[in-house]
């Protein structure tokens, strides 16, 4: 008798440590989904940014009409909702982008980060890793430079860490 509990509590565990490694193995699957969509990324000129069509109108536009991405792959790969992504390329459908001659490109993950908008990320990036000066961003994009410098500020504000203090509404800075 005591051997049958033994072989029962064992084929318990099997049976347990099976599923957790199942359900590991889809995890799995999804993250390596996401790193190939990360591999075949694709970079967009930012020129497509320096007309009158909102950032994100222009992004999604592009993304449908020139690199011929769904609705559905735009919205994963921007960390969007599908319905904000669809409703989006619907307003900008009878809008044109400007000439898709550009120097410089930007990576699509960029535009991914779910805090920044989509002219905060873009502008960021060509401050910080870029190294082009604000009123050069402003002439690449046609913007106001006091446009360009409040973007870049917003930026660097919401990447701070915030750590919420007790229960008040007090909040403190960390330079981290």
């Amino acid at each position: 008798m005591r051997g049958f509990n033994k072989l029962d509590s064992v084929t318990s565990e099997l049976v347990k440590a099976r599923s957790k490694i199942q359900g590991l193995n889809k995890g799995l699957s999804k993250i390596s989904k996401q790193v190939a969509l990360l591999q075949q990324d694709k970079e967009v000129p930012v020129s497509i940014f320096s007309g009158d069509v909102p950032p994100l109108e222009a992004l999604v536009k592009f993304l449908v009409e020139n690199q011929e991405l769904s609705i559905t792959n735009i919205s994963r790969r921007l960390n969007r909702n599908f319905k904000t992504i669809w409703t989006t390329y619907k307003n900008s459908q009878n809008k044109r982008l400007p000439t898709l001659d550009s120097l410089y490109f930007a990576p699509l993950v960029l535009f991914a980060k779910d805090r920044l908008s989509i002219l905060e990320s873009l502008v960021s990036y060509l401050h910080n890793d870029k190294k082009l000066e604000f009123y050069k961003i402003a002439l690449l994009l046609r913007k106001d430079i006091r446009t360009i410098w409040t973007c870049n500020k917003r930026s660097e504000m919401k990447l701070k860490k915030i750590i919420f203090i007790g229960g008040k509404n007090e909040y403190k800075k960390t330079t981290k």
